[in-house]
């Protein structure tokens, strides 16, 4: 789908990467419910900035 190759190549320009993707229309499906509109939910992660994050709520938590 052109939308989410877009959609990545703008988050990597941002430094972001996709850890996870869904297409809850054909996952619902899998499960034997129709669902008429087309949903993608992606997972997406910055490194830098996770481990960024993860490091200054260690040192609070002490």
């Amino acid at each position: 789908m052109q939308a989410i190759e877009d959609i990545q190549e703008q988050l990597k320009s941002e430094q972001f990467g996709v850890l996870w993707q869904l297409d809850l229309k054909e996952k619902l499906k899998e499960k034997g419910v129709e669902f008429n509109r087309t949903y993608h939910i992606l997972e997406v992660c910055n490194p830098v900035e996770a481990k960024r994050v993860l490091t200054e709520n260690a040192h609070r938590s002490r």
